[in-house]
């Protein structure tokens, strides 16, 4: 039988070994709860009705829009010659882990799967904000500098100042949100590729209200819209790498 905590807590008058004793009772228990807590399953999609690992298949299989987005990205940078550069390749590989990781989620819905979700986009989000400033506008050191210090100002008010649940979390995309139609401007003013960022920003503004949505629509439409933020999102990321491919100076 467990024991209580409160009984626990009045042993410390027992001799040690048997304070040993206890301890070695105790443990199996507590590594069994932290277990447990690490897979319980997260419902956070409209589409998820049970804790089944088939339990999101549009939101399961909307991510492969991020494997072809990276097998595209791929073939075009070899196409031009540039399968060779390292910031492309560390890309193209961030783009592809983040259809895996968002897959894995969405399949076991645990609190570490959900890591393998969000760190490949924060990564991923992250560097092509750095590279394409340095190699596309060639900003220096110092000017990358403050751009990070902008994107994660923005990110943290934004994340301060919209609280409410109808934000679903997406809150923390409002800085990309800002950001990547006045990087397609500058795009638009400084080179003669086609405004791709700007294309970015329109089917950004999208897909964020899909994910915004998910929720507050799921009494009508029981799939949810979470897999159209994966797809759109999954143009956005191609549209990013392409302008990347087009623009890059360095």
């Amino acid at each position: 039988m467990p024991l209580a905590q409160d009984q626990i807590a009045h042993q410390f008058y027992l001799p040690f070994g048997d304070k040993i004793a206890l301890a070695v009772a105790v443990l199996p228990e507590s590594w069994s709860n932290h277990a447990m807590q690490g897979q319980m399953n997260i419902s956070e999609y409209c589409e998820r009705l049970d804790p089944g690992t088939w339990a999101e298949p549009a939101n399961f299989l909307s991510n492969a829009g991020f494997l072809l987005a990276a097998a595209w990205s791929y073939r075009q940078a070899r196409r031009q010659g540039l399968d060779q550069d390292a910031s492309v390749i560390w890309l193209v590989l961030w783009l592809a882990a983040i259809g895996l990781g968002s897959g894995l989620f969405h399949s076991l819905a645990t609190p570490w799967s959900k890591i393998c979700d969000v760190v490949p986009i924060a990564i991923f989000v992250a560097s092509f904000y750095g590279l394409w400033l340095r190699q596309v506008l060639g900003f220096t050191r110092r000017l990358l500098a403050v751009a990070y210090l902008v994107l994660g100002m923005m990110t943290a008010l934004s994340l301060a100042m919209f609280q409410a649940p109808i934000f679903a979390g997406s809150q923390g995309y409002f800085g990309v949100l800002i950001l990547l139609p006045v990087l397609g401007a500058w795009q638009w003013r400084r080179c003669n590729s086609k405004p791709r960022l700007l294309y970015a920003s329109i089917a950004f503004t999208f897909a964020l209200a899909c994910r915004t949505i998910d929720q507050p629509l799921c009494p009508w439409l029981p799939s949810g819209t979470h897999w159209l933020w994966h797809l759109l999102n999954a143009y956005v990321c191609l549209c990013a790498l392409q302008s990347m491919l087009e623009d890059k100076r360095v």
